[in-house]
């Protein structure tokens, strides 16, 4: 789901009437040249902003970025310090020039064009109703049919020699969760490959669920 410019303010505007802390994770941001502005932006009071160069522009690249509300900068220099201490001053190093050199957007442009392509295979393998409008990225939210458990369709899926992700994985409480499941498009280096797990996806999205042996 998109999270819009309107959208955006109205979670700004809640987390500032309530004193809540946002944490806005946009480490895949850079894929996106039309997104609204970071949370961060309305709200920088009451916003932690990180992203990295790791997803985007190289995976060895380890270098991440954060912005926060100058209260906090103190708290989180020392969690810095008791995990990773430091950025290595090589990649540091590294990561300056080619961002002052603009040769950073390089390789992000390409991250791009690989997304957008893995992104039509996805629809082209599950079909509108389940891969919806989403032109770009490297992850998948399909909400499954009627009938499916996320816990059977991705033992299915896995018996088949495909990994997915349910959606309670990533819910504050997992009861919560819609019967959904994630898709990564990024992990699987080769295209073919790729394209067989998804084909393999599409046609269970289309069977008849399985029913667990624990509702028997």
């Amino acid at each position: 789901m998109t999270i819009t410019k309107d959208r955006r303010e109205r979670i700004a505007e809640i987390a500032d009437r309530y004193g809540v802390l946002l944490i806005e994770d946009d480490v895949f941001g850079p894929l996106k040249d039309d997104k609204p502005a970071p949370i961060a932006e309305t709200a920088s009071h009451c916003t932690v902003y990180i992203t990295s160069l790791s997803k985007t522009v190289a995976l060895d690249l380890r270098v991440g970025f954060l912005k926060a509300p100058e209260a906090l900068t103190s708290a989180l220099h020392q969690s810095v310090n008791l995990s990773v201490w430091m950025t290595p001053p090589t990649s540091l190093e590294v990561a300056r020039q080619m961002i002052d050199d603009g040769i950073a957007s390089q390789p992000t442009n390409q991250q791009q064009r690989i997304a957008v392509g893995r992104q039509v295979l996805a629809l082209e393998a599950l079909g509108e109703t389940f891969a919806g409008p989403a032109p770009d990225g490297f992850h998948l939210w399909v909400p499954l049919p009627e009938g499916w458990r996320a816990d059977v369709f991705t033992a299915e899926c896995r018996r088949e020699g495909a990994v997915l992700s349910e959606a309670r994985g990533f819910a504050m409480n997992a009861t919560d969760a819609l019967e959904a499941i994630r898709i990564c498009l990024s992990h699987e280096a080769s295209e073919e490959r790729l394209q067989e797990g998804l084909d393999m996806v599409g046609c269970l999205l289309h069977q008849k669920p399985i029913s667990s042996p624990l509702s028997m």
